[in-house]
């Protein structure tokens, strides 16, 4: 059972500014987050790290985020990384779309391991 879930946002600086701030209800809303950090990316573009408590996504929170900032892309990896969820709108609503991160064939378990176990994308 998972612990907590990373979380990746790439978003604008008003959805940059609203994940950081810690004193907003936010934090609440998503069961507690903690280990925020933020790199610029270009152009007004943010990274934002953090993790969640508990083994779900946040989803009702993640969809109501997504509807105001739309051109945010969020990315979730729970702990035991099995499986990333990926958010984004489409242009009429939110979707998730998911990726197996572990595949077993016959008694063997097959799992997708990045450079970064953190699963930090990295800048060109």
């Amino acid at each position: 059972m998972a612990n907590y879930v990373h979380n990746y946002l790439f978003c604008n600086e008003k959805a940059k500014d609203r994940m950081v701030d810690l004193n907003s209800d936010d934090c609440f809303l998503l069961n507690g987050c903690y280990g925020i950090t933020c790199t610029p990316i270009n152009d007004g573009r943010f990274l934002v790290i953090f993790d969640t408590r508990g083994m779900e996504y946040r989803e009702v929170f993640i969809k109501w985020f997504i509807r105001e900032y739309k051109d945010t892309k969020w990315y979730c990896v729970e702990e035991n990384e099995v499986e990333q969820g990926f958010y984004f709108w489409d242009g009429t609503k939110v979707e998730l779309s998911m990726r197996k991160l572990v595949e077993v064939l016959g008694k063997k378990e097959i799992r997708i391991r990045y450079v970064d176990s953190e699963y930090r994308p990295y800048r060109m």
